[in-house]
């Protein structure tokens, strides 16, 4: 929810800040020394967008929806860690009814991770 030039989601805390510390973790270990990360919060017409950026080295499409899996990991990643990170952002996505999208970012390389929660008025399936 939008209120003034704030972005309020309503949710579970605990629940929100384990996808945000995966979130961060996950561009932070699964790019190279230097890289930069930015996080975001916006309003996408009246619902709360948070998003998490990277200029790494990025996803191939063909695997963005498959390292949100359980236990998936792409081939040659050479960070450790059990392939759970995204998975479990996607299940706190769900029990928020948000979005969860993997994008490439507007400018040069990277990934954008950005999960959109429902406008507050919207209209729920």
């Amino acid at each position: 929810m939008i209120e003034g030039n704030e972005v309020v989601v309503r949710g579970n805390p605990g629940l929100l800040r384990i996808m945000l510390r995966n979130l961060i973790e996950n561009a932070v270990n699964h790019t190279p020394s230097g890289t930069v990360v930015q996080t975001n919060v916006a309003n996408e017409q009246g619902a709360g967008c948070l998003s998490v950026s990277d200029n790494g080295p990025g996803i191939p499409e063909q695997e963005r929806e498959k390292v949100m899996e359980r236990f998936y990991r792409p081939l040659g990643t050479q960070a450790s860690g059990s392939g759970l990170g995204l998975s479990i952002v996607k299940q706190i996505a769900e029990i928020h009814a948000a979005a969860l999208r993997i994008v490439s970012p507007d400018v040069g390389n990277g990934l954008r991770v950005e999960v959109i929660f429902s406008a507050p008025n919207a209209k729920k399936p």
